[in-house]
């Protein structure tokens, strides 16, 4: 670059020492850019920058307290300030209007406020003022207004400037600020708005009638605002291309909006109920199994000659994990109807009858699973514990009291939607798109104490129940079976061991991290979607699907009316038979060697 003073047309005097004097660039007659960035500044004196070509100065990051008004007094064309990074307190009402050709001002990271009156350019189209402590700003005009775009984010904003001053305005950005309730007409003089950003306000309260006026505005950031009463109508008569809110749960108010952020809340999107792939095979393949391995259970105990209590725990098990798998395919099913079009029906989805129901089926399989598991858990106790007792339940009292535990279920599934208004406007059930009333998301919406009391206050006592009672049982067997002389048990010992287990282990696993999340959300502690995703889809049905297993296939009791149901069909017969077979070889040899045990301990006596 040449360094003759008439040829200079950049320079660039960033971290140095300079203080700008009158005349300051006065010889350099071509000069375009000057950066005096971070030189320590903290006055600039009058008539420094009398310049007719000069047409960007950056004085950021200085130590710039004040602007007079003969400061920039002769810089006729400049085009782009930069006042950034400074200690700017005070603006003089006619430093900046003879600036006539100022297109963009940065005044941000300064000291300007609470109240901040100044007077712009005519021809200013861009204003930065973020990071200052505003709380009322008033720009004013001499002349004609062409203020478009003003960046005010990291403020103390506490309400917004009416007047025909912000008539041209196409983008406002208020991120961060304390806005609190806003009149319907607050923006009725943004007439041009088309991107308007009000994220992180957390004190805002969003109207029905607030975003009216904006009937060209084509951008709305909504993020970090929790919006209590939010409506269709709030947003119904804007053109929007692109909106953003904190949950993905407000998009369902704007099915008309193209582009909704977020795009998902782990489990749905806009386009389906069930985003990602290994979602809708996991939730077919879960559903249908639960389904076949209950029923098969189901009608093998039926058909078993075993009429005892063992029998109605798990015909009344089978039939509980049965509605889970109902309600998983049912999901599912819908799943298939929305595909691509989610969105536009999420809503009248939610609060749909349909909805609300298969919504209860979730509830009503949890609970009385839970409940069916804890009364067999404790009467096995009981009835292991106190083998001599006399008062043990019948097995006519003990369908008399799983009858009443459906009961209980059933009513404590159905209540809410009878008491819907209690709920909210999508009920109980419809708080997410696969109906079940988890409240991960949203904890504190309404109903949230009635889950909080299905899915903690009941559950963690079926937790405890089950776990005390087999851990008791399990140290009656092994404190009886003690006093036993024959050796052979030991291996019954080993698999009751490990069916209890088995049992405790599902429980617990099925029932501890949904514990853990509904803590941690009603402590305002954020869960990731992914969380979300677990509990409902991989965790909570598949204590349905390994029921059948513990307590039923996996149970000695059961392995002969099985057999016997299988064998009764003639293609189950050819294909079973070979492993018939190899059982009976197998039991023989256990047979023999327990006899060769007892021969063996009565010769070591004698």
């Amino acid at each position: 670059m040449d360094t003759t003073n008439n040829s200079v047309c950049c320079k660039n005097l960033m971290d140095n020492i300079i203080t700008p004097f009158k005349g300051f660039i006065a010889h350099f007659q071509i000069l375009k850019i000057l950066v005096i960035k971070n030189n320590n500044i903290k006055r600039l004196a009058d008539f420094s920058f009398i310049s007719q070509s000069l047409k960007y100065l950056n004085l950021a990051e200085n130590s710039i307290r004040r602007i007079d008004k003969f400061t920039f007094t002769g810089a006729d064309n400049l085009f782009y300030l930069n006042l950034a990074g400074n200690k700017i307190k005070f603006i003089h009402s006619h430093a900046l209007p003879p600036l006539t050709n100022l297109d963009s001002l940065n005044l941000q990271n300064n000291n300007l406020g609470p109240t901040f009156t100044v007077t712009l350019p005519e021809n200013l189209t861009t204003l930065y003022v973020q990071s200052n402590k505003l709380k009322h700003f008033k720009p004013e005009y001499i002349g004609e207004n062409n203020l478009q775009i003003i960046y005010m984010e990291n403020n103390c904003m506490n309400e917004l400037i009416k007047g025909s001053i912000f008539s041209n305005i196409i983008d406002l950005n208020l991120q961060n600020n304390k806005i609190g309730l806003l009149d319907d007409d607050s923006f009725a003089n943004f007439t041009s708005l088309e991107h308007l950003t009000l994220t992180d306000n957390k004190q805002l309260v969003i109207t029905p009638k607030l975003f009216a006026p904006l009937t060209k505005l084509r951008i709305l950031d909504l993020e970090g605002i929790s919006i209590a009463n939010i409506q269709v109508m709030m947003f119904s008569n804007l053109h929007l291309q692109r909106i953003k809110f904190s949950k993905f749960a407000y998009c369902q108010y704007v099915p008309h909006v193209p582009n909704c952020y977020p795009k998902t809340d782990g489990i749905s999107s806009l386009k389906d109920l069930l985003a990602l792939v290994v979602l809708r095979v996991f939730i077919w393949a879960v559903g249908l199994f639960t389904i076949m391995a209950n029923s098969l259970v189901f009608v093998s105990r039926l058909r078993s000659r075993d009429k005892n209590k063992t029998s109605a725990f798990i015909i009344n098990l089978c039939v509980s994990d049965l509605i889970m798998g109902i309600y998983l395919i049912m999901i599912a099913i819908y799943d298939t109807r929305f595909r691509g079009v989610y969105n536009k029906h999420s809503l009248d989805w939610k609060r749909s009858r349909e909805c609300q129901l298969i919504g209860s089926l979730s509830v009503t399989s949890a609970l009385v699973s839970s409940f069916v598991l804890t009364f067999m858990s404790v009467e096995r106790c009981s009835v292991i514990s106190n083998p001599y007792r006399k008062t043990h339940l019948t097995v006519k009292r003990t369908w008399l009291v799983l009858f009443i535990l459906w009961i209980v279920g059933i009513i404590l599934s159905l209540l809410p939607i009878f008491l819907r208004k209690n709920f909210g406007s999508n009920g109980f059930y419809g708080g997410t798109g696969m109906c079940l009333p988890l409240y991960i998301h949203e904890p504190l919406r309404s109903g949230w104490q009635y889950s909080a009391v299905l899915f903690l206050g009941i559950n963690i006592a079926t937790v405890i129940l089950v776990t005390t009672s087999y851990l008791a049982m399990f140290k009656s067997v092994r404190k009886t079976r003690k006093k036993s002389v024959d050796r052979g048990r030991q291996g019954e010992d080993a698999g009751l061991a490990a069916r209890c287990f088995l049992i405790v282990l599902t429980n617990v696993f099925s029932w501890t991290p949904i514990f853990i999340v509904k803590i941690l959300v009603l402590c305002q502690i954020e869960v990731n979607d992914a969380a979300h995703t677990w509990l409902i889809i991989f965790v909570l049905p598949v204590n349905s699907a390994i029921n059948p297993i513990l307590y039923s296939i996996a149970s000695p009791q059961f392995r002969k009316p099985f057999k016997r149901f299988l064998l009764s069909n003639n293609v189950l017969r050819a294909l079973c038979a070979k492993c018939i077979e190899l059982e009976e070889e197998a039991t023989a040899s256990r047979e023999t060697q327990y006899f060769l045990q007892s021969q063996y301990q009565i010769r070591n006596r004698k």
